[in-house]
């Protein structure tokens, strides 16, 4: 590329478009980050429940097997 750019376009116009190009980037890894952060959240929420599950299943099974054995 020339300092006047392709096409015989300016060289403002070079550096227009490199900064939209720049701003678009910044957009999408802005919204990448937040999409990950929400993963991140929701795989938290998700690890509580298995542990909720783990909880119930170990009261269940104790008083179904307590009451079994008479305990």
């Amino acid at each position: 590329m020339s300092v006047i750019g392709d096409k015989g376009r300016g060289p403002y116009t070079c550096s227009i478009e490199s900064n939209n190009e720049i701003a678009f980037n910044e957009a999408i890894t802005e919204e990448r980050e937040q999409r990950i952060q929400e993963i991140q959240q929701q795989i938290g929420e998700v690890n509580e429940i298995f542990k909720d599950l783990d909880v119930l299943f170990h009261n269940i099974d104790y008083n179904l097997w307590g009451n079994f054995y008479g305990s």
